[in-house]
């Protein structure tokens, strides 16, 4: 399967003016998004860019897991601890069937406050262009990591196969894969705060 990246990921990928169709850029970080001191295992300040930066170091990391980095047969769903240890959770044909299955993996990722997709596929500027984009005539090899902690915020990190030494990060994720992604940590939280899954909740 080869996901389209264009709609996955598309504020990254947008076509911007009549030069290189895809600008090499970081999207802005500012501002907190959560700091909870003594909170069990969400005991981690996360800045808008501490996902950012977490992606683009899993992305480097995974880069040597596979023959061809930019044409893998799978995509990979991983849990990440407090101190960025990373546990393999599946390996899936189909990406959204993976992340639809988050919440039904609550005991594996147990306590791991953030949940990191690997992907790649095709890439293509955001034409007029009505065909897929592996067909685009400029289309582009790439992989993405997405990455959400509990409460559905994201950061990313995308890499393309003719220029793999200037990744492109953002802290601001949007699009198809992204929000589903946030949907899916959200719902795990639910499933994990139900009485049935934790022991120490009050069943009054």
């Amino acid at each position: 399967m080869v996901a389209s990246l264009a709609n996955l990921f598309a504020p990254t990928l947008k076509c911007q003016g009549k030069g290189n169709p895809f600008p090499h850029r970081t999207a802005a970080a500012e501002g907190v998004i959560e700091c909870r001191v003594g909170a069990g295992r969400h005991d981690i300040c996360m800045t808008r860019n501490y996902l950012e930066k977490l992606a683009l170091e899993i992305l480097e990391q995974t880069h040597h897991d596979h023959a061809d980095p930019y044409d893998t047969k799978n995509h990979r769903l991983f849990s990440i601890s407090a101190f960025h240890t990373r546990r393999l959770l599946a390996e899936v044909a189909d990406i959204y069937i993976g992340v639809a299955a988050i919440p039904c993996l609550h005991a594996t990722i147990g306590e791991d406050p953030m949940v990191a997709i690997e992907t790649c596929g095709y890439a293509a500027p955001a034409d007029n262009f009505n065909g897929a984009p592996s067909k685009h005539p400029a289309r582009r090899r790439v992989r993405l990591i997405v990455i959400a902690n509990r409460e559905g915020d994201i950061g990313s990190a995308i890499v393309f196969s003719d220029d793999p030494s200037d990744p492109i990060t953002s802290a601001m994720g949007s699009g198809m894969l992204s929000d589903k992604l946030s949907e899916a940590m959200q719902r795990l939280e639910l499933v994990q705060s139900l009485p049935l899954n934790n022991p120490g909740a009050n069943l009054k």
